[in-house]
């Protein structure tokens, strides 16, 4: 029984020291606490920005709430205690470290090497050492720089949960003199040295309270704008500035893209210039980051405007010819750069012009364009902010001919009329003629739209006619039209001969006397105009037929010559004379009494169309007849007919 008592003892023994070194081992890593000289230095890589929200681990109402940073804490002024006797000291569950801000209860951290202090986002700022132990107890924390000097601190209580009691402290770099890098901190527990941990503290790019929203922005195109991030509190500088970067990024549809950069860790701030891609409402963030780490902030909302545009010339009124080209301008300002679109009124309502879309159209104006209405639109109203706008309107006047001067045809004492019609700004009319079609000179007096060519001669026929008219816009010349005078027809009666009986018994010459008592006596000349135009009327011959006496020149013998002449001289000679009964019935009379000289025709006037006149035959010749000689005399006559100019 002694034997099997022993038995017990000793397996009871064994099965209580498993047990105790099974409340000492770690459950998740074979790993002891290590000490301040065999701790090694690992750098966590930086994490790179995502498209996906940044998770900050939040507390639970289990969670132990970090503490403001205070004052530099005056740890020379803890003592280390003396240690207690081991058989006096609680037992030591577990000490382990987590970043600040994260939950202590429900989380299980090991002690274990090389532990860099990083948050979901990157804030690196320093760690929470905390100790788990059986009983109560005095916890201190020896915490110090690599190269620098223990600093004693005592840890909080924090309270009992299922781990034990629970002891914290709250390493911040910045309560330290800033300093990063490696740290190390040792667990005493009453005294005893339990545990100690190496600590990297990256210069991590902390912006105080990360859930703050960046204050919303609203800007124009073109225009520079600050975003700002009031996140940071002012007085802690816990980064290095010289390795940090601050960019703000822009969400397009859903993908965070760098659109600009600049501004402090601590004051967060850019001045960018937006361009036409930030026209819109758009969500931004800001983020600061180094090698270490970043850090993102909430988003917030950039709106950026177009500047819409301003018209800055307006088109202006415009004269022109008909058949030249004319250009109207203007001109708009804005951002993004607008487009154009001239317009034209069509009497009811205004219609793009096909094609017209730049800041000038050039148009050939015709008749149909005057007085047309132009306007031209303005328009960069497809980007966020921007308009149309519209410019004053402008007025096209052609002047041109409307109705050219036609060819006109006359007869020869009529009138010619010549016309021509215009529209535009007219100001004055001028009629021109020309011979050749070549030299024009001007027709005095001839400034109306129409002009009168009074009683056309026939040097008329084949004068050109045209129009010079003046405008706003210059001058215009109509086209020629050629004046046609008809030829005029000779239409008369005259006689076509004369004869007469000289008597021997009546030797009584220098007569006209158609009483038939003289020795000379012939019947009235008729001369009848039975035209249009007036005719001009002479005797161009009196030719001798048979054996008559020659017709010779009055002036060749004197009167006494003609009454002695011989049987022969008066059988040689005679002369012929005309007298003029009746002087009204001609419309002119070159002569109204005289001899005709058979060298030259001898005018005797002029006759009216549809009148007619008469002129008597006289004679001179010898008296020196036989009785023999009595017989009739006959002469043939030509007369001359001619127009009257």
């Amino acid at each position: 029984m002694k034997i099997a008592r022993k038995i017990i003892a000793v397996i009871l023994l064994f099965c209580a020291l498993l047990l105790m070194s099974g409340m000492a081992a770690e459950p998740e890593s074979s790993e002891a606490p290590i000490s301040k000289e065999t701790a090694e230095t690992t750098v966590m890589p930086e994490p790179e920005p995502t498209n996906e929200p940044i998770t900050i681990l939040e507390p639970t109402q289990e969670t132990l709430e970090t503490p403001e940073p205070t004052e530099t804490p005056e740890s020379t002024q803890i003592q280390m205690p003396e240690p207690k006797d081991e058989a006096e000291s609680p037992e030591v569950l577990e000490i382990g470290i987590m970043p600040l801000s994260a939950s202590v209860n429900g989380l299980h951290y090991y002690p274990h090497n090389n532990h860099t202090i990083s948050e979901t986002g990157g804030v690196q700022r320093g760690a929470t050492l905390w100790t788990a132990v059986s009983d109560g107890a005095t916890v201190q924390w020896a915490v110090w720089p690599a190269g620098g000097s223990p600093n004693w601190v005592e840890a909080n209580y924090e309270g009992y949960n299922e781990y034990g009691h629970i002891y914290s402290y709250n390493l911040y770099a910045f309560n330290y003199g800033n300093v990063y890098g490696d740290w190390y901190a040792d667990c005493y527990v009453d005294g005893s040295f339990v545990g100690g941990f190496k600590i990297y503290i990256a210069y991590g790019p902390y912006l105080g309270n990360e859930k703050l929203t960046p204050t919303a922005k609203a800007g124009t195109i073109g225009q520079a704008l600050t975003l700002e991030w009031q996140g940071r509190t002012a007085s802690i500088v816990d980064c290095d500035p010289t390795s940090t970067s601050v960019r703000w990024q822009k969400n397009i549809n859903g993908t965070w893209i760098d659109r600009a950069w600049g501004g402090l860790p601590w004051n967060p701030t850019a001045t960018f210039t937006p361009d036409a891609s930030d026209l819109g409402i758009y969500q931004w963030r800001c983020i600061v980051s180094n090698n270490n780490g970043y850090n993102v902030s909430n988003p917030t909302t950039v709106t950026v405007r177009a500047i819409p545009p301003t018209i800055t010339k307006n088109p202006q009124n415009m004269n022109t010819i008909s058949g030249n080209a004319v250009t109207l301008s203007a001109t708009a300002s804005s951002n993004p750069a607008c487009t154009y679109q001239w317009q034209r009124f069509n009497g009811s309502t205004w219609v793009n012009i096909a094609g017209a879309t730049a800041a000038t159209y050039r148009i050939t104006a015709g008749k149909a364009d005057h007085q047309a209405r132009f306007r031209l639109v303005a328009s960069n109203a497809s980007y966020y902010g921007g308009a149309s706008v519209t410019s004053q309107e402008a007025t096209l006047s052609v002047s041109g001919i409307g109705t050219q001067p036609q060819n006109q045809t006359a007869d020869y004492g009529e009138n010619a009329v010549f016309s021509v019609s215009a529209y535009g700004s007219i100001s004055a009319y001028q009629w021109q003629k020309s011979k050749n079609g070549t030299t024009w000179e001007n027709i005095s007096g001839a400034t109306g739209n129409t002009y009168t060519a009074m009683a056309v001669k026939d040097a008329d026929s084949g004068t050109r006619y045209r129009c010079v008219v003046s405008t706003a816009a210059g001058q215009v010349t109509s086209a020629a039209a050629t004046l046609t005078v008809n030829p005029r027809i000779i239409s008369a009666l005259v006689p076509a001969q004369v004869s007469f009986t000289l008597n021997p018994n009546q030797p009584v010459n220098f007569t006209s006397d158609t009483s038939g008592n003289k020795a000379f006596s012939a019947a009235p000349l008729v001369f009848r105009n039975t035209g249009k135009y007036p005719l001009m009327f002479s005797v161009d011959s009196i030719t001798e037929k048979g054996n008559a006496p020659e017709v010779v020149d009055e002036r060749e013998f004197t009167d006494d010559e003609w009454r002695n002449m011989n049987w022969l001289e008066t059988k040689k000679y005679i002369a012929f004379g005309f007298e003029t009964p009746d002087t009204s019935a001609w419309n002119s009379l070159a002569n109204s009494s005289g001899w005709y000289c058979p060298s030259q025709p001898y005018i005797i006037g002029s006759l009216d169309a549809g009148k007619e006149a008469s002129q008597l035959l006289k004679a001179k010749y010898g008296t020196a007849w036989g009785i023999e000689d009595e017989k009739e005399i006959e002469y043939g006559i030509v007369y001359g007919v001619s127009l009257v100019d």
